[in-house]
């Protein structure tokens, strides 16, 4: 009896695991395409924000002192958020 038992409880288990493996990859995958699209979608506003700050670098008559200081200010934290960003990006790539 034991022996019967343990020959169907045996698949049932094997079921059971592949079951659960199979889940565990699609949640992976949801969360591979969530975490690319995001990086995706806020580097487009930080690029569309980093270029005009760029370009008032470029031409630093026409800002002021204090001004073009409130601009590095920004540069830096934007650049700082887009690094971030692209971390994010990587580490959605990798495949486990």
């Amino acid at each position: 009896m034991n022996l019967v038992a343990g020959q169907i409880g045996a698949p049932i288990g094997h079921a059971h695991a592949y079951d659960e493996e199979r889940r565990r990859a699609e949640i992976d995958r949801a969360k591979t395409t969530f975490f690319s699209n995001i990086s995706h979608e806020f580097r487009t506003p930080l690029t569309l924000m980093l270029g005009p700050i760029e370009e008032l670098f470029a031409n630093p008559g026409r800002v002021g002192p204090e001004d073009a200081r409130l601009i590095e200010i920004m540069q830096r934290n934007g650049l700082r958020l887009l690094k971030l960003v692209n971390a994010l990006l990587y580490f959605s790539r990798i495949e486990i």
